[in-house]
């Protein structure tokens, strides 16, 4: 394993992906790898489109990589809303009130000043089929650059262009193929956001598993990886670990899986990094 780390790591701290802005979780995937694509999974509000949003922002503002982010489920203003929240730590609800705070003020602008100069597309049109991704994805870097990250929110509202009657599960099936066909094609790394079934609600552990991917069959066997985000005091309010998230990775192509724990910080709806504890 020791040689696998070596090999892919470029120069101290950087690795041969495009980097993720979580420390802990880079140490564990080796970074997001060009071609791959990696599947990012869980229950409804548990924070799939904040940590897509992050990992986005992160690579369009210090990779200074294009990104191209497809979201088949919020519209591209509230995207952007949630990013002014997140990036410039601005409570969301404060955001297009008449009287927000100065101090806040002062850092929306400065952050919707660093977001207007980074190459971060969001398309915000319903039911795209993956050739549609693919050819508004050629079209963008052709002007700004190879992509450095292509986000796709998310799996179960694309378009598969298959007759009618055929079942959920063979369009879903069709969809991975041809995502995964699309990442190598434009050798970048896809990231595909899923739900999963309600079967884990019902479950003592809530954790979810690679089983447990809504509608595909093949999403499993197609990704090159899997992580799924578990918020335990989304179940339990008076959880141990409230505001902590776990990036449980189920499927690694780069090395072992392994869980990573982030904070969530839901009045920005983001994550971070947690502090390293100190040993003085």
């Amino acid at each position: 394993m020791s040689n696998m780390v070596d090999e892919a790591v470029v120069g101290q701290g950087h690795f041969s992906g495009v980097t993720s802005g979580f420390r802990d979780l880079d140490r564990l995937i080796l970074g997001l790898q060009s071609g791959s694509l990696i599947v990012l999974g869980g229950r409804e509000s548990m924070g799939k489109t904040a940590l897509a949003l992050s990992i986005a922002a992160h690579v369009a503002l210090s990779e200074c990589q294009p990104v191209m982010l497809f979201s088949m489920a919020d519209s591209a203003e509230s995207l952007r809303k949630r990013l002014l929240s997140s990036l410039g730590d601005i409570c969301l609800r404060s955001i297009g009130v008449s009287d927000i705070d100065p101090d806040d003020f002062a850092r929306l602008t400065e952050t919707n000043e660093k977001l207007a100069r980074c190459l971060l597309h969001i398309d915000e049109s319903k039911h795209l089929s993956v050739s549609d991704m693919r050819d508004r994805a050629i079209c963008f870097s052709t002007e700004n650059g190879k992509l450095g990250l292509l986000v796709v929110d998310y799996l179960q509202l694309m378009n598969d262009q298959l007759p009618n009657g055929t079942s959920v599960g063979r369009r879903m099936n069709a969809v991975v193929s041809q995502l995964k066909s699309m990442a190598m094609a434009l050798d970048c790394p896809v990231l595909l956001l899923s739900q999963v079934k309600r079967v884990v609600d019902a479950h003592a552990d809530h954790r979810p598993q690679a089983k447990h991917l809504r509608d595909c069959s093949n999403l499993e066997q197609e990704a090159d990886m899997i992580m799924m985000v578990y918020r335990d005091d989304y179940y339990r309010k008076t959880g141990k670990q409230p505001d902590i998230a776990e990036i449980n990775i189920v499927k690694n192509g780069t090395g072992p899986n392994g869980c990573v724990k982030l904070a969530f910080v839901k009045d920005y709806v983001k994550f971070e990094s947690l502090e390293p504890v100190s040993t003085v």
